[in-house]
């Protein structure tokens, strides 16, 4: 057990390295950003302009007008997006064994972070090039001092 050698192990040590997005990365991510469900999920707290006295979210703009989706319901699926494109914009590709319903949704996303290379990205999604592909990610053209 751990605790029997705790004390001949040596004591842990974090280290916090920011890596730059590349540039491809941080184009997607400008875009996301100023998307309109980005947009909408980040007015949800704005002063709705009926003049209720009411934010937004809890009065005329309580779900999307194009999906009939809640604000409430976008929070996660952005953060998830966010976090998907901060690590590695292949992550973003859906996936030939992803359900219909789930492409199709990972595909509008890409369609606005990617207007112009989303149908080529798609195209070659199950290719191994797009996971190696070190403009995707900025962690990769990074090098590390230990």
């Amino acid at each position: 057990m751990k605790s029997l050698i705790a004390h001949q192990l040596p004591k842990k040590t974090d280290k916090v390295v920011f890596c730059a997005l590349s540039d491809i990365q941080r184009n997607a991510y400008e875009r996301f950003l100023e998307s309109d469900m980005v947009e909408f999920v980040r007015s949800a707290f704005d002063k709705c302009d009926c003049d209720s006295g009411l934010t937004r979210g809890n009065c005329c703009y309580k779900t999307m007008p194009e999906t009939n989706t809640s604000w409430k319901a976008l929070v996660f699926p952005i953060i998830i997006t966010l976090q998907k494109l901060s690590n590695h914009l292949a992550l973003l590709i859906p996936r030939t064994e992803d359900q219909r319903e789930r492409q199709e949704r990972d595909i509008e996303m890409l369609q606005i972070m990617m207007p112009d290379q989303w149908e080529e990205l798609y195209r070659n999604r199950d290719s191994i090039l797009s996971l190696s592909n070190p403009e995707f990610c900025g962690k990769v053209g990074t090098t590390f001092d230990v």
